[in-house]
């Protein structure tokens, strides 16, 4: 197409033969002087790409100032509904980008629904945000407002960015403290709006990160020991929140991690030890779920059971050894305890509960 036949703003915008498009000015103040001066311009639609002057102008090689890019979403805003060859639109360009907020704020106060639009890889602009960048944590804020329901799904490769946030935790080694700052915040956010989009009908529950994190995630979260760490010092306390009368944040967390007793337990625990005492539906108490999972270790099993033994008085002392067992089985559902006795896990390490727990205090 001749570039005479273009509107001012485009002939601007494009240098090079008269005959084809060869690459994009850099005079933005000649180009944000004619958006100004001529705003339906920008309206104009190439034959050649079919291509609207804001797509043009968030293309990868091509850096506009943001004022010029704010100036023609405002004089165009039914571009931004309009998606390029690759079926993405202006807004996961600029989440793509990397530009500021101040640009994402003006495309989604435009045109809202773009943050529930799929790309032809099945992408959501949510989960092209880097975790990378300085305002990550103000991104991912302002794109779950606007459509929570991006937090909880996946494009088609069963990819998102909550799976990338904890992905991430295991490779902590080069980052900067600041940087694990920053990708923590981000982690906070996604869960929370994970929690409301899945709870939305569910008035009456309240939030609680520790209790969400083991009940609705199953625990992923614990993999990262960085992330462990933030999870148990700033969300321990959250370990007495109950919604049901059978869950407790200590059954959960031995039933969905591989927490051992020194790794966290202990914390959970000592925050809410009544939940020592809290059978589940299934009328397990937390130290036979422990003894009956093989990834729980030896101590968190015995110190557990001596807290139930306590509270409900089957022997005098503190001291729990394995000759205890036939008085307090007696006492016990004989099914449910026998479940704990014949699990391979513990038969195997007999010995090492003989030598350790009997006639011993245990180390609690």
């Amino acid at each position: 197409m001749p570039r005479s036949s273009l509107p001012v703003l485009w002939q601007i915008f494009y240098t090079g033969a008269a005959t084809r498009f060869v690459g994009p000015s850099n005079d933005w103040n000649a180009i944000l002087a004619r958006v100004e001066s001529h705003p339906d311009e920008v309206k104009y639609e190439d034959d050649l790409y079919h291509r609207r002057f804001l797509h043009c102008l968030l293309k990868p090689d091509v850096h506009p100032p943001e004022e010029l890019l704010i100036k023609v979403i405002q004089a165009h805003p039914e571009a931004l509904a309009v998606p390029d060859w690759m079926g993405q639109l202006s807004l996961h360009k600029v989440v793509r980008k990397c530009l500021s907020v101040d640009v994402l704020k003006c495309v989604l106060d435009t045109y809202p629904k773009a943050a529930a639009y799929r790309d032809r890889g099945g992408a959501l602009p949510l989960h092209l945000v880097s975790c990378y960048r300085d305002d990550g944590v103000d991104y991912v804020r302002m794109l779950v407002e606007a459509y929570s329901d991006a937090s909880v799904m996946t494009n088609l490769n069963g990819w998102s960015l909550w799976n990338h946030v904890n992905d991430r935790w295991v490779y902590t080694e080069g980052w900067s403290n600041s940087q694990k700052e920053k990708a923590f915040e981000i982690w906070k956010v996604l869960l929370h709006a994970r929690f409301t989009t899945r709870h939305r009908r569910d008035n009456h529950l309240t939030f609680s990160p520790l209790y969400t994190v083991l009940q609705d995630e199953h625990g992923s979260s614990f993999q990262s020991p960085y992330l462990r760490s933030k999870i148990l010092k700033e969300f321990v306390d959250g370990a007495m929140f109950r919604p049901n009368p059978y869950d407790t944040c200590l059954s959960l967390a031995i039933k969905y991690t591989d927490l051992s007793w020194g790794e966290g337990l202990k914390n959970i625990y000592e925050a809410f030890p009544g939940a020592a005492i809290v059978a589940g539906k299934n009328k397990f108490y937390p130290f036979q779920i422990a003894a009956t999972d093989p990834t729980c270790d030896l101590d968190s099993v015995f110190i557990l059971f001596k807290a139930w033994v306590g509270k409900y008085k089957l022997c005098e002392s503190s001291l729990v050894s394995t000759e205890d067992v036939s008085k307090i089985v007696e006492k016990l559902n004989r099914r449910v305890f026998g479940l704990m006795i014949e699990n391979a896990y513990l038969k195997k390490e007999n010995a090492y509960l003989k030598e350790t727990y009997q006639g011993k205090l245990c180390t609690c």
